[in-house]
């Protein structure tokens, strides 16, 4: 038998933050057909990811060696297309408008 004892996590708001992301990506997936509400829920899911790295950040003193380890992925993070585009289209949504 597997032993499926639930572990606390220890950044539950992190973890909720992800959480409430995957929805909303479920959420804007399931809207792709309607342009207007597909648009709405993808600036608001662009946001939310960033907004879960501050809740992360603030919940930094809860990981052994947050420090180092942080630093680490951010280099890896900085090298990656895809995340790359994710922060200039942060930054477009949040200072110039939707995405087109």
């Amino acid at each position: 038998m597997v032993n499926t004892s639930k572990v606390a996590c220890p950044i539950p708001q992190t973890h909720t933050r992800l959480n409430q992301v995957f929805s909303m990506f479920n959420e804007m997936a399931s809207r792709y057909q309607e342009p207007d509400d597909f648009t709405v829920t993808l600036n608001d899911l662009i946001q939310a990811l960033r907004n879960a790295t501050f809740i992360l950040q603030a919940e930094k003193a809860k990981v052994p060696d947050f420090e180092s380890w942080y630093t680490l992925r951010q280099e890896v993070m900085k090298q990656d297309e895809t995340l790359r585009w994710l922060v200039e289209a942060r930054n477009h949504v949040v200072k110039r408008g939707d995405l087109e």
